[in-house]
Order: structure tokens, then sequence, then C-alpha cells
């Protein structure tokens, strides 16, 4: 069965994926920069302070730290999207020069 299984490499498929990967990068980003903002200590009142805003800026800590480590995993995945586009594009091309070495 393996004989028969055909895989097409669509490169410009793997172009978009890289590019939906840096979109997708960029949105994280943005994201763990906004969530990662401190509230001030005034943020609900002198009562709560104490005990909301370390809370709650101990969950911005957290939340902002995850989106960094999933914004590392996108940019892994890019790049690995990358390196086989750019492979698949040499393989390609060594594959059409001895196609044209067998018509010569």
């Amino acid at each position: 069965m393996a004989g028969r299984t055909r895989i097409i490499m669509d490169t410009d498929v793997l172009a978009q994926q890289a590019s939906t990967l840096s979109r997708a990068g960029e949105s994280l980003d943005a994201a763990a920069a906004a969530a990662g903002a401190p509230l001030p200590g005034s943020a609900f009142g002198v009562l709560a302070s104490g005990i909301v805003v370390g809370s709650a800026n101990g969950l911005a800590s957290s939340t902002a730290q995850l989106l960094s480590t999933a914004r590392e995993l996108v940019a892994t995945m890019q790049k690995g999207v990358q390196v086989a586009r750019e492979s698949f594009d040499e393989v390609e091309e060594q594959a059409v020069a001895v196609m044209r070495d067998f018509e010569s």
C-alpha cells in the first residue's frame, strides 16, 4: 500500500500557513503585553487593594507567561513550516534538473 501513497506538497499552502502562524504570533505578543500590565494598588479601592490587586497581578503575570510560551510554540511551528517549504522547493528543483538531463 505504501507504494500507492501519494503526497502532494503545495508550497503556496505552506507559505500561507507560515503567514497565518506569523499573524497568530503577533496577536499572542500583543495579548501577552496587555495581560502582563500590572494593576495599580488603588485599582479596587483601599479596602480591597491588599487582596484583589495582588491576586489579579499574579494572574496577569501567569497569563502573560502562558501567552509568551504559546508565542514560542507558534514561532517554532512557523520555522518548521518554512524549513519544509524551502526543503521541498530544493528537492523539486533537483528533480526538475534530473528530468531535464534525461530529456537531453
